[in-house]
């Protein structure tokens, strides 16, 4: 029997595996795709891993993080972000 890891799972940014600034990740637009692309990350929230670990997945969810692709600047929650590859 062999078993599959989920490489989905492993791209996800969570609170657990936060984004990081420089980091370039692929952000999916809720808004109809409209701006689709590979951003890095210019902005991210000062958190350390306690207090990471006492928001957790739910609160983490909730922070704002800036990206920026040269082109366009913009705002996105983690959610709307997956690691490359």
């Amino acid at each position: 029997m062999t078993l599959h890891s989920d490489n989905h799972s492993s791209r996800l940014v969570t609170s657990q595996h936060p984004a990081v600034l420089g980091e370039r990740l692929e952000f999916h637009d809720p808004d109809e795709a409209v701006s689709d692309g590979l951003f890095e990350v210019t902005g991210v929230p000062v958190l350390s891993a306690d207090e990471l670990a006492a928001i957790g997945d739910s609160g983490y969810s909730e922070i704002i993080l800036d990206l920026s692709n040269g082109d366009s600047h913009l705002q996105a929650y983690p959610h709307e972000l997956r690691r490359v590859g």
